[in-house]
C-alpha cells in the first residue's frame, strides 16, 4: 500500500517504511530459487533455468556472507521450510553462510503449516530469539513462507484479516501481521538498535491491479532499508530505479567496507549515471533505465517503452527512439555476464 497507494494489506511494513529509505523496486526473476542469489549474492537470472538448477550451481560465487566473513561476522540463513526445498541449504553454503537453519532446526513441530513449513509469526519469533545468541557483528537472511500458495493462515486467526481482490492478499495480510509482532520482540534486544534491516520480495505473485500485470508490474516489489538508529535513513522514498541486485553492493557500502567485489548492481548510496535493472521471462530478456524499458529477444530488440509516462506499456516507441546505447549496455552487460558463468569468475580473485 505504501507504493501502490491502493488498499493495503501491509498496514505495519507502511507504518516502518515512514521511517525507511524506500524504492519501488525491480525483482530479478519471477521465483523464489531466482531472487534469493539476486538478493544475496547480486546474481540475476538471464536464462530458463535458474542458476541454482544450471549446469553452472558448482560455480564459486559471491554474496554478502562471503564478504562479511572475512570481517569476523557471524553469518546465517533462515528458512523455516523443509531443508534442501529449492537447495536454498546448498546455496547458503556455496554463499559463504556459515549456519543454515531449515525446518530440520525447528525445536516445535506442531507449528508446521501441513504444506511449506513453519508458520511466519512462530519462525519469526524463533528468529527473533536466535539472533540474540549470536555474536556480534552478525549476518542473517530470512526467508518467510506464509505468503506463498494455498495462502493459509493459522486456525486461531481466521477471520482477523481482510480478504482481498485474490487469495494471497490476506495471507499477506498474515505475513505483515508475523513482521509487526517480530519487529515488537526485537526492540527489546539490545542489538536492536545497531541493526540495518532490508526487507523486500524474492518475487511477486499474480497482479490485483492492471499495472501490476504486465512485464513491468510482474517485477515491481518493495526494496527499503531500515536502520533504527540512522536518521538521515528516515522517512525517504525515492523514484530511482533500483533493483535486487544493487542489495548487496548497497549493504557493503553503507558498513563501509570497501573490498572489490563482482556484484551485477550498483550501490544505492552513490549517484551513477548506470543505474538499470535486468530480468528475464519467456526468452525475453528486459533492460531499464532511468527513462527507457527495452525488450530484447533472441540478442534483438523487440520493444520499446517509456515506462515512467507509460506503466500500463501500450505504446511501443521502438522505432521513435534512438537507444542504441541501452541496447550495446545489455549487449555488453549479457556477454560479462555469459563469460564469468562458463570461466567460473563470479568470484573476485583476491578473495580467497
Amino acid at each position: 500500500g505504501f507504493l501502490s497507494h491502493q488498499k493495503s494489506f501491509t498496514p505495519f511494513l507502511d507504518s516502518l517504511f515512514e521511517y525507511s529509505l524506500v524504492f519501488p523496486g525491480i525483482a530479478n526473476g519471477k521465483r523464489s530459487i531466482e531472487g534469493i542469489p539476486a538478493i544475496l549474492s547480486a546474481l540475476p537470472t538471464l536464462s530458463d533455468e535458474s542458476f541454482l538448477n544450471s549446469p553452472y550451481a558448482g560455480n564459486q560465487i559471491e554474496g554478502l556472507a562471503h564478504s562479511l566473513n572475512k570481517y569476523d561476522y557471524k553469518t546465517a540463513f533462515f528458512h523455516g521450510g523443509k531443508n534442501g526445498t529449492m537447495s536454498f541449504d546448498a546455496y547458503a553454503s556455496s554463499a559463504g553462510f556459515q549456519e543454515y537453519y531449515g525446518k530440520n532446526e525447528y525445536p516445535i513441530s506442531e507449528d508446521y503449516d501441513g504444506h511449506w513449513g513453519i508458520w511466519d509469526e512462530k519462525y519469526l519469533q524463533y528468529f527473533a530469539e536466535e539472533l540474540t545468541g549470536f555474536k556480534k557483528p552478525f549476518l542473517a537472511a530470512l526467508f518467510t513462507l506464509s505468503s506463498h500458495h494455498p495462502y493459509q493462515i493459522p486456525e486461531e486467526y481466521k477471520g482477523r484479516f481482510p480478504e482481498g481482490k485474490i487469495e494471497i492478499q490476506r495471507a499477506i495480510a498474515y505475513s505483515d501481521f508475523a513482521l509487526q509482532q517480530f519487529f515488537k520482540s526485537a526492540q527489546t534486544k539490545e542489538w536492536y538498535k545497531n541493526t540495518l534491516f532490508v526487507i523486500t520480495a524474492d518475487h511477486t505473485s499474480e497482479g490485483a491491479e492492471t499495472v501490476y500485470q504486465n512485464s513491468l508490474g510482474q517485477f515491481s516489489i518493495p526494496i527499503a532499508f531500515f536502520a533504527p538508529s540512522d536518521t538521515l535513513m528516515t522517512r525517504r522514498t525515492h523514484k530511482k530505479l533500483v533493483q535486487q541486485t544493487d542489495i548487496y553492493p548497497s549493504v557493503m557500502h553503507y558498513l563501509g567496507k570497501q573490498d572489490s567485489i563482482i556484484a551485477f548492481g550498483n550501490s544505492v548510496f552513490i549517484d551513477s549515471s548506470r543505474v538499470f535493472a535486468v530480468n528475464y521471462f519467456s526468452r525475453n530478456l528486459q533492460i531499464m533505465n532511468e527513462e527507457y524499458l527495452l525488450q530484447m529477444e533472441e540478442g534483438k530488440p523487440k520493444a520499446l517503452f517509456e515506462y515512467r509516462k507509460d506503466s500500463l506499456l501500450k505504446k511501443n516507441m521502438l522505432n521513435q527512439r534512438d537507444v542504441y546505447d541501452l541496447i550495446l549496455f545489455e549487449k555488453a552487460f549479457q556477454q560479462q555476464y555469459n563469460n564469468r558463468m562458463i570461466r567460473n569468475q563470479l568470484r573476485f580473485r583476491n578473495h580467497d
